[in-house]
């Protein structure tokens, strides 16, 4: 013979907490933009480095150059 005992709900109500899970990330226009930016550049290089050889190579490395010079320019005269 088994018996039954009733059980009392006495716990709080369960509120919703906010998550700790971070929120899906999402990609803007903008970073489409600049990795495809990227993404076209790297492809150019390569697609020179492999019709030219290592000239290819070197003018895509000196163009990088030439541009990180002028960019420090630009920053320092604020």
């Amino acid at each position: 013979m088994t018996t039954t005992t009733e059980m009392i709900d006495t716990a709080p109500p369960q509120t919703s907490k906010p998550s700790s899970l971070p929120a899906p990330l999402r990609v803007t226009p903008d970073e489409i933009k600049a990795y495809g930016a990227v993404g076209v550049i790297a492809a150019l290089w390569i697609g020179i480095t492999v019709l030219f050889g290592f000239g290819g190579l070197i003018i895509g490395a000196l163009i990088m150059v030439a541009l990180a010079f002028v960019t420090m320019i630009l920053i320092s005269r604020g």
